[in-house]
């Protein structure tokens, strides 16, 4: 995984997400979940281009459940965007790396 996307728990979730000023987008997921770590290769290389302007965030629900029954995360990987601590919005299941930079290019980020 990319050194520089945090991975966040139910302690932490707050201040990197909610409290933050700014874009986080947050990936769901879990170790036993293979279309998740395709994804997180994908969630690693969008990285790169969107750095300056997203944080990127994974929350692992099997460490999480507090934090994956309050956002309602039924299936993963699930996405959700925030800006500023409020939820833009969600995409649930495996995307292909064009989706994503669609995803985050339609909310026209600054």
């Amino acid at each position: 995984m990319n050194k520089n996307i945090l991975d966040v728990d139910s302690d932490s979730f707050k201040n990197e997400v909610l409290n933050y000023n700014g874009y986080v987008l947050v990936d769901f997921w879990a170790s036993w979940c293979n279309p998740c770590k395709l994804f997180g290769k994908i969630f690693s290389n969008v990285y790169k281009k969107f750095y300056k302007k997203v944080k990127f965030v994974k929350v692992n629900i099997e460490n999480s459940s507090h934090i994956q029954n309050k956002y309602n995360i039924r299936s993963i990987p699930t996405i959700i965007l925030f800006n500023n601590g409020v939820i833009l919005s969600t995409k649930v299941g495996l995307l292909k790396e064009s989706d994503l930079i669609n995803f985050l290019n339609s909310h026209k980020l600054d």
